[in-house]
């Protein structure tokens, strides 16, 4: 897989945004990526993903509307360069689905654009790799991972 651009899950843009344990694996991801000048890909619902994700912590009470307004703000600035769901993507993303065993797409949807630019695929979410690592995608990422 192409190493000058990755696909990001919405998971890391909102351990970046929210203080968790998570935090700060998430952070290293992104000072890796822009050290690497890797161009970051993502489909278009990541911004609602990272909104509901954001909305999450803030219905938790574990952060402030003000703070949560803020992080969203933010997540929306970041330089992320956003694939169209188009039929093609669309079908791809089912397809993953039904690999993953999954009844809804949004992670296929993740992995059908990982696979159409050629470029890994990045999560926080370690069932989604422990998943992808029993079908055999090397190109799917633990945001701790990193090499």
């Amino acid at each position: 897989m192409n190493n000058s651009r990755a696909v990001i899950d919405s998971n890391i843009m909102v351990f970046s945004a929210i203080d968790t344990d998570q935090s700060p694996l998430a952070e290293a991801l992104w000072r890796k990526l822009k050290k690497d000048s890797t161009a970051v890909y993502a489909p278009r619902l990541w911004v609602s993903e990272v909104t509901s994700g954001i909305h999450k912590y803030l219905f938790a009470k574990v952060i402030t509307p003000e703070y949560a307004d803020t992080a969203i703000l933010s997540a929306l600035k970041i330089n992320i360069k956003f694939l169209d769901e188009t039929p093609e993507l669309c079908l791809s993303a089912s397809h993953w689905a039904t690999r993953l065993n999954q009844m809804a797409a949004y992670d296929g949807f993740y992995l059908a654009a990982a696979e159409s630019l050629d470029a890994p695929l990045w999560t926080g979410d370690k069932r989604l790799v422990n998943t992808a690592m029993q079908l055999g995608l090397s190109w799917v990422h633990w945001m701790g991972d990193l090499e």
